[in-house]
């Protein structure tokens, strides 16, 4: 544990404390922001963690609904990084098995209370249509760099390995709402963490292991997961979360923005029609 000095804080010591160093701080932030773009937030919730059965806290869910049919759902989580202890992702050109991400579809027949099954199903936009294309670079390992007193290299990637940790776990209520709720159309989940501007860092590896570019700033990047939550009653398969984001706070709105206006062809598949659709003609 880190020493403290032994002296009370004043109210102005807190206050500056806080301003710089605050996770919480920074949730508001990020909630406000998501806010002005529309998104229906629900900030510091608790859940039930699906891995370990405990009670969780996350820091945002957000959702935005849009047309036509779209429906887009954000896990988010919020880091307060510091420019002296900052994240590296450590990146590689993404392989074709990787190249994918998983939607839930969701077109009922109109008047029917009990919709045929294979009107909701999980559906794997894969290859050049999906948002995480085969060769660009894709985080696999992340790293907080920084130095102690002495000068000594700290290398650390607990703290934020386990924000990517809950991003993913709360992610699996959003796949629920979505394999299981009312709202038609096609939807999508994404986790995302969230760190400062001026701390978010990548270093480039080809597929060989060899650097190609060395550490520097960049305003987001994608991590792989491929990790599947099971969606039951609505088919076999389940919903792979193959993607994490993480975004500065300068490109959280930029990056918000594209996804959904209009929304991103990448992320969400050109117009959709259901079977019913096909055959009633409609």
């Amino acid at each position: 544990m880190v020493k403290l000095a032994r002296t009370p804080l004043s109210a102005t010591d807190l206050s500056t404390i806080l301003a710089s160093g605050s996770d919480f701080a920074f949730e508001m932030a990020v909630l406000a922001e998501l806010d002005s773009l529309g998104f229906a937030c629900d900030h510091s919730h608790t859940y039930i963690d699906p891995v370990t059965q405990k009670i969780r806290q996350f820091d945002i869910r957000a959702k935005l609904s849009f047309p036509p049919d779209h429906h887009l759902r954000l896990s988010v989580e919020c880091k307060n990084l510091q420019s002296f202890f900052p994240l590296v992702v450590h990146r590689v050109p993404r392989r074709d098995d990787e190249a994918f991400h998983d939607l839930i579809r969701y077109f009922p027949m109109p008047g029917s209370s009990i919709p045929p099954i294979t009107d909701r199903t999980v559906f794997r936009n894969a290859g050049k249509s999906s948002r995480y294309r085969t060769g660009d670079l894709v985080g696999k390992r992340f790293d907080q760099v920084g130095k102690a007193p002495d000068g000594a290299p700290v290398i650390d990637d607990s703290d934020v390995f386990g924000k990517l940790s809950q991003a993913l776990n709360s992610a699996n209520d959003l796949i629920q709402a979505a394999a299981h709720g009312s709202d038609r159309g096609i939807h999508c989940v994404l986790p995302i963490i969230v760190v400062p501007d001026g701390t978010l860092w990548a270093m480039d590896y080809d597929s060989h292991g060899a650097v190609i570019a060395a550490p520097h700033q960049v305003d987001e990047a994608t991590y792989f997961i491929g990790h599947s939550w099971p969606t039951e009653g609505i088919g076999s398969r389940s919903f792979t979360v193959s993607h994490l984001e993480v975004h500065t706070f300068k490109s959280l709105r930029s990056h918000a923005k594209a996804l959904i206006d209009p929304p991103d062809i990448g992320l969400f598949p050109v117009p959709w029609k259901p079977e019913w659709a096909e055959r009633l003609g409609a």
